[in-house]
């Protein structure tokens, strides 16, 4: 890379906001000085990811990219890739153009799950669906050219807009359930339906929309799946990991043993509903544990007092959706269109509504015969009228997936851990993160800074190192180690490459300087429990890596217990596998680590237990 090319890369990730400014001029000197490229110079800095790179790298050579099409922005990023604006040059019209990057293009599951999504979208054709253009594949790149929304997502909308009308919310819910229809009569059920995959439009001249309702276009078919082909969408789901957004996913995707079908998109529907009326979501500032649990008890999210404006027939509405028993829950669009049509908030004499109304659904009896699951013949047995116990449903669940994800590598088995006791929390716990600063926490390597996530509220992002934390509690004014405990960790992988959780490190030992530790460590679609001698040193798994999905956007939770005689490490309430302990000392800490990119951690908490 020449000066000229080192500067232009430099220019472009100051322009993008992946380097500060006030170090450019800092980097290109030091660059000069050593004789290296800019690339090799900040990735040995851990100041860009691989991703950040890529973008860099497109963006200055903006129409040698991907063939065809002229790079005009970045819209956005992930772990899987990055969604561009660009000109489509032989139609000369924008597109939203979604890349898989290089560096990921050996991952075959990542690649089968892109060309899933492609030619799932391309089959469908409707007013209130992302509209799907091209698909192709240039020097180990995929690319796939969508229809280019300029407007805001339904979730932005309801916070600018809150409180939004009760006819405006059921508005949107029936122009996103006319789209899924669509989807329905072809096989394809959406799985992640919220308000973040509802973009919304000014609608174009002529299209019947009452006055004042933005227009509605679903996105990100990503997760969908053809119903047709569930022995093929569970090798494109790690093996039957759950898939979606938990504060919208119906409780049977949360279960791998349970067939998911369109009534799946009518709970989140429902779930949708209720974050546009609320203003946030059904079981807002709960983790991933307590939503599961809520969800498998069939409690219903209540809204706010202060949404005592909504009807009655709104709130038993929504209630239908969001049932859990699937005979109970509302299983029909015809139906939900004929129940939003018929709210007192949405009778109204205008011709614009009446043409809405027309052009925007079928016959009440073609809808019900190509989308009321309850008459077409079941693809797996359904259990009815089953009442069975939160905690008993819990552990059943817990137990499924366990076993369908052969976790527990190389420790004890589920079976063996049910006849261990296990110590209980003693009512002492603490904050290990107070959401303003890194206070209590040491850097031992990369950058840790507090930031807002995508809600505003405070995460911990790290890049390409560790942090540590020691557990203690204060008694008679002296800080003391907390012999057993749990600590909690909420975190989403965003653009790093993994994430490990490490514990059971050794006291020092002039003797043996060796720093060994074990670390529960987490990629995009695999979970491993190993051992490290040094941060610096290659992680060794105990076993081979098993897959659990766990995405880059996705917020997971992590649980490490230090109990009696083991150690015993958990995703999402899942035993990812246990450790014994020790007879030597070790030290009363743990760690987190970020790999190849910022990760996000959010709420932290210890718990003291004892027997």
């Amino acid at each position: 890379m020449t000066a000229e090319s080192t500067q232009e890369f430099l220019t472009i990730a100051g322009q993008q906001g992946l380097l500060p400014s006030e170090t450019l001029y800092d980097l290109a000197a030091e660059a000069a000085l050593k004789q290296m490229d800019a690339v090799s110079l900040v990735l040995q800095k851990g100041l860009m990811s691989p991703v950040q790179i890529e973008i860099v790298e497109t963006l200055r050579q903006p129409s040698k990219s991907i063939p065809g099409y002229e790079i005009q922005s970045v819209l956005g990023h992930g772990g899987m890739g990055v969604v561009y604006r660009a000109r489509q040059l032989n139609l000369n019209r924008v597109v939203a153009l979604k890349t898989i990057l290089v560096n990921q293009a050996a991952n075959p599951t990542m690649l089968a799950r892109f060309e899933q999504e492609a030619q799932t979208v391309a089959k469908l054709v409707h007013p209130h669906i992302v509209a799907a253009y091209d698909f192709g594949r240039h020097a180990g790149r995929l690319y796939f050219a969508m229809e280019y929304v300029e407007g805001e997502d339904a979730d932005h909308y309801a916070s600018r807009q809150h409180p939004l009308s009760e006819r405006v919310v059921w508005g949107l819910i029936r122009q996103a359930a006319t789209g899924l229809v669509h989807a329905a009569e072809m096989g394809i059920v959406h799985r992640d339906i919220k308000p973040a995959n509802l973009l919304l439009v000014t609608p174009p001249q002529g299209y019947p929309l009452p006055a004042g309702m933005p227009m509605v276009k679903i996105a990100d078919f990503g997760l969908a799946l053809l119903a047709t082909e569930a022995d093929e969408r569970t090798k494109l789901t790690a093996e039957q990991t759950t898939l979606g957004s938990p504060h919208y996913m119906a409780p049977e995707q949360l279960d791998s043993s349970k067939p998911v079908d369109l009534r799946a998109d009518l709970y989140a529907l429902g779930a949708t509903a209720y974050h546009l009326l609320a203003g946030h979501p059904p079981f807002d500032k709960q983790n991933l544990p307590q939503i599961i649990a809520k969800k498998l008890s069939d409690e219903r999210p209540e809204l706010p007092a202060a949404r005592n404006d909504v009807s009655a027939e709104g709130l038993a509405l929504m209630n239908s959706l969001l049932a859990r028993d699937l005979d109970q829950r509302l299983g029909s669009y015809g139906v939900l269109l004929s129940r939003i049509d018929a709210l007192q908030v949405m009778i109204a004499a205008d011709s614009a509504t009446l043409a809405w109304r027309t052009a925007t659904s079928h016959s009440m009896s073609t809808l019900s015969a190509v989308t009321d699951v309850r008459t077409q013949p079941a693809r797996q047995p359904i259990r009815a009228g089953m009442k069975v116990g939160l905690g008993i449903v819990a552990a059943l669940i817990v137990t499924v997936v366990v076993f369908a994800l052969g976790l527990v590598p190389g420790g004890t088995s589920t079976s063996s851990l049910k006849s261990k006791a296990s110590l209980t929390p003693t009512g002492w716990s603490a904050s290990l993160f107070n959401g303003k600063s890194l206070l209590g926490w040491t850097i031992e390597d990369g950058q840790w800074i507090v930031v807002r996530d995508d809600e505003g509220s405070p995460v911990i992002a790290g890049t390409s190192g560790e942090m540590k934390r020691p557990l203690l509690k204060v008694v008679a004014g002296k800080p003391v180690p907390i012999e057993h405990y749990r600590v909690l960790v909420t975190f989403q992988l965003r653009e790093a490459s993994a994430v490990e959780m490490q514990f059971n490190l050794r006291q020092p030992d002039p003797q043996n300087p060796a720093d060994s530790r074990h670390a529960l460590r987490l990629t995009l679609d695999r979970v491993a429990l190993g051992t490290r001698q040094e941060g610096s040193l290659p992680f060794k798994p105990l076993a081979p890596a098993k897959p659990f999905e766990i995405g880059a956007d996705r917020l997971h939770e992590l649980k490490l217990e230090r109990q009696a005689t083991e150690w015993r490490v958990f995703v999402d309430d899942v035993l990812a596998g246990t450790v014994p302990l020790a007879k030597e000392p070790r030290r009363p800490e743990f760690r987190l680590l970020a790999d190849g990119g910022p990760a996000w951690f959010g709420d932290m908490v210890v718990e003291e237990l004892a027997q």
